[in-house]
């Protein structure tokens, strides 16, 4: 699923609005499904209030529904969706526009309203096609984020998954003011070793007010994660319109934290715009080629949390334990779910994720979950 920070006027609410993904139907008994509803998840300051479903408004727009597309905000109350695999056989391109036009009116009467009804402000969510000719191929798992460049706003996407099961190494720009596709290419002096190559459910992120985008981790053409000295993350100058890999020579003695990078099927945050972490996500099961011929990775989901600081030349890697015992109901499997990072609260919340497998079939979270990354945030606005 996808899922975004919503700002409420009332600073006392907060909600995370949850879109798409595949789950589970109560109208087919609880089967599996792809999802084309929208749900907002109310919480006042660390407590959740409750779920809504809204409806959803397409009009003539025609949407199937899809899994690992792109969710960005443009602004409070409207959002873009990019992408997604629609079934085995079929992968979109189309760009489409969320919009929630009462937004704050329905949250503030949720949350006013002593016995939970809220009746007389209908929630309605507008889901319209933009028409935009000459951007990417259809894709899926790809890596996606927004930014702000002299006042203007962008969505920008790396890399991905087609229909043939090729793995992409393209970037775009979608400039929201022209509705107008842009496909960032190497300049003429940049040599292959300057661009990120081809990868997949790899993540982005970029802090508001910065120059540079942060492309972290992902599966190469070969479906396998990158060594821990094979440049898993790297940045792109917004300025300049070109890439560089982040070396971290500071690092180059501690192979076990250079590990840590090398995921997928994660999330990423900015904290400020030298600070940045990583949540979830799974490990290839590669050896570390000759780097550590005795060492491997595990084919499992990392529940650590990273916390890396290029100005102070730092990494944390916490582990994430849950506060309640550990059932099959409340387990949290960290991998193809979504986070928000809330930094009023200073707290990360997580929802969707889940996992298949072939001898105990297919768990889907079915907790929403918080983090408190209060001790990492002292610096954030």
């Amino acid at each position: 699923c996808c899922a975004k920070l919503c700002s409420n006027d009332d600073s006392k609410v907060n909600s995370i609005l949850r879109f798409g993904g595949y789950g589970r139907d109560a109208l087919i008994g609880g089967g599996h499904k792809r999802l084309l509803s929208v749900t907002l998840h109310l919480f006042h300051q660390e407590e959740w209030m409750a779920s809504y479903d809204v409806p959803l408004n397409i009009g003539p727009a025609t949407f199937d529904g899809g899994i690992y597309s792109s969710l960005v905000e443009i602004e409070n109350g409207e959002y873009l969706v990019f992408g997604g695999r629609i079934s085995p056989h079929k992968v979109t391109s189309d760009l489409y526009r969320l919009e929630f036009p009462n937004f704050n009116e329905y949250v503030h009467e949720v949350h006013s309203s002593s016995n939970g009804k809220h009746e007389s402000i209908q929630p309605n969510i507008d889901f319209t096609r933009i028409d935009c000719p000459s951007g990417p191929c259809p894709r899926w798992r790809q890596a996606s984020c927004s930014f702000t460049l002299h006042g203007q706003k962008f969505l920008a996407i790396y890399g991905g998954r087609d229909i043939s099961g090729n793995v992409l190494e393209d970037f775009w720009l979608f400039d929201i003011s022209k509705s107008q596709w842009q496909r960032v290419t190497p300049k003429d002096d940049d040599k292959i070793s300057n661009w990120p190559g081809a990868r997949m459910s790899a993540s982005m992120c970029c802090f508001s007010g910065s120059s540079f985008i942060y492309l972290v981790g992902g599966l190469d053409e070969s479906h396998a994660t990158f060594h821990a000295y094979e440049n898993p993350i790297w940045l792109f100058c917004l300025h300049r319109h070109s890439w560089s890999s982040l070396t971290l020579p500071w690092l180059d003695n501690q192979t076990n934290i250079r590990q840590e990078f090398c995921r997928f099927s994660h999330t990423s945050h900015c904290l400020t715009s030298h600070k940045f972490l990583l949540l979830g996500g799974c490990y290839s099961a590669q050896p570390l080629k000759i780097y550590s011929p005795s060492e491997s990775f595990s084919n499992s989901s990392s529940t650590n949390l990273l916390v890396i600081d290029l100005d102070k030349r730092t990494v944390d890697i916490c582990a994430l334990n849950q506060n309640k015992e550990c059932t099959f109901d409340n387990l949290a499997m960290l991998h193809s779910f979504a986070s928000v990072l809330d930094s009023t609260s200073k707290r990360l919340f997580i929802v969707g994720g889940g996992g298949h497998c072939f001898s105990f079939g297919t768990h889907l979270n079915s907790c929403l979950y918080s983090v408190n990354i209060s001790q990492f945030c002292y610096n954030v606005d």
